[in-house]
């Protein structure tokens, strides 16, 4: 079988193809001709989280540092999240020495915090990792990596904000 360019596997006889071949290749010559045969997978699959996180060129010890970089990786992830029309209940970070360092004191914590009530609004997100931060900082480690990750996903659809005014402060204002 003379197969050199796409083309010519395109126009190649079909039952030729799978004998010759595998079964594989054949549907690899339906979807060429138009025949959808393989099926995507987790294509439209809603995601369940957003993570961010990175490792440091070099150690970093002030927990100044770490908070910038926690708040620049909470930042990135609320985009994310108002890409996706989505809100989130918690923040989780997370603080890491370098593993491959063992003549150095090892340390990781993570810290999930609980929003008052789900958000996508990137100060109120900052504000839940920074506490986290401060919760599980410990000094005298070299840090090596921090992350952050939005959880408890749902569509910003789905999610109705309390009223800003009560019952009675209305009626106090018609009074």
């Amino acid at each position: 079988m003379n197969i050199n360019t796409i083309q010519d596997l395109r126009a190649a006889n079909p039952e030729r193809i799978r004998k010759q071949f595998s079964v594989v290749l054949g549907r690899t010559q339906q979807e060429l001709n138009g025949m959808s045969c393989i099926e995507l997978d987790g294509a439209g699959t809603a995601r369940q989280q957003i993570m961010v996180s990175r490792s440091f060129g070099t150690s970093v010890t002030s927990i100044a540092d770490l908070a910038e970089s926690v708040a620049y990786f909470t930042t990135r992830a609320a985009e994310k999240l108002r890409h996706d029309g989505s809100v989130a209940a918690s923040v989780c970070v997370s603080l890491h020495t370098n593993p491959f360092r063992e003549d150095e004191p090892q340390y990781q914590r993570s810290l999930v915090v609980p929003l008052s009530q789900p958000s996508d609004d990137t100060t109120k997100l900052i504000g839940a990792a920074l506490t986290g931060l401060k919760a599980i900082y410990r000094s005298g480690f070299h840090y090596k990596k921090t992350g952050v990750m939005l959880m408890d996903y749902s569509p910003r659809q789905q999610f109705k904000p309390p009223c800003l005014t009560t019952l009675s402060s209305r009626q106090s204002r018609t009074a």
